[in-house]
């Protein structure tokens, strides 16, 4: 995939998928390659080998990734100048999405690196500008702030991203009090995480705790933001962060997802001690002795939504 042979990466992500049919994040990178495989077709013109790589995409994709692929798709089809198709995937892709700002933010970027017509950047740019000034609703903040986060971790340029970066922060700002899911303020927290904006994360991360005080995800986030700042941070803090953390998710039920979590905790308080071995010799920081043989093997990640863009 790295190397941008994506013939040989379908194949192989095929006889995986064969051998293991169940595994859901493989299934997410064979529907990525898909995905890398229908843009390259896009952009040599070869369009219906691209339609059958993003029907495929779909195919092996997740639910939640249906609207971007579909907007990549529709955007594909305006490139071949079949409009008429183009707009039965955006009918689509609303559908899915559930919300217009996502779906423009999405085609506007699509306009961008495919080089189409200036009239359809326009549209698209001004369907963007409008939904952004509407109301901010907690699907669409998510939706906009993966959308740009995924862009940006994967190294993907384009001309006037850092623009668009900045008016997703703006939202995001204006968005703070919606009424969040937990998921949903775990996928902010990701999403800002990626962008590297550490003070919007804060607050989010604090909102988290607020309103969810029994989840550990929110005190293992700023823990991590606490890591981060490297030898000089705040290593107490982080210290006191990841027992909170450690100590509600022993208190969850005892499953793969207990586990993932119990895993990650004790991987940074690993990496805490080789950051500031002193604290280990008066701190409780713990390690390893809670961990039963049982569950999967991490939480969900960011692998599986990030190719393809």
């Amino acid at each position: 995939m790295e190397k941008q042979r994506y013939g040989e990466a379908l194949g192989l992500y095929e006889r995986g998928a064969q051998a293991n049919p169940l595994e859901r994040r493989l299934r997410g990178k064979l529907s990525s390659a898909q995905v890398y495989s229908a843009r390259a077709f896009a952009e040599l013109g070869q369009f219906d080998a691209a339609r059958a790589a993003y029907q495929a995409a779909l195919d092996f994709g997740e639910n939640h990734n249906a609207s971007s692929v579909l907007c990549k798709w529709a955007a594909c089809e305006l490139k071949a100048g079949d409009a008429p198709r183009a707009e039965q995937l955006l009918v689509n892709a609303h559908a899915e999405e559930g919300n217009r700002l996502a779906v423009a933010f999405s085609m506007l970027i699509e306009c961008i690196r495919l080089k189409l017509p200036r009239p359809l950047k326009n549209r698209f740019d001004a369907e963007f500008k409008e939904a952004l000034a509407e109301a901010p609703s907690a699907a669409a903040a998510v939706a906009i702030a993966v959308t740009a986060a995924v862009h940006h971790s994967a190294g993907v340029t384009y001309v006037g991203q850092k623009t668009h970066e900045k008016k997703v922060m703006g939202y995001l700002e204006k968005a703070r009090m919606a009424d969040f899911t937990q998921e949903q303020l775990g996928s902010i927290c990701e999403s800002l995480k990626l962008l590297k904006s550490s003070r919007l994360l804060t607050s989010y991360i604090h909102q988290g705790q607020e309103r969810f005080p029994t989840s550990p995800f929110f005190f293992l986030a700023e823990a991590e933001v606490a890591l981060e700042a490297g030898p000089g941070g705040r290593f107490w803090k982080a210290e006191g962060l990841l027992r909170k953390a450690r100590e509600l998710a022993t208190a969850m039920p005892r499953d793969e997802r207990q586990k993932a979590i119990l895993e990650i905790i004790q991987a940074h308080e690993q990496e805490l001690r080789m950051l500031n071995p002193f604290a280990a010799m008066f701190s409780g920081l713990g390690g390893g002795s809670f961990l039963d043989p049982f569950g999967m093997d991490d939480l969900d990640d960011h692998d599986d939504h990030m190719d393809g863009y």
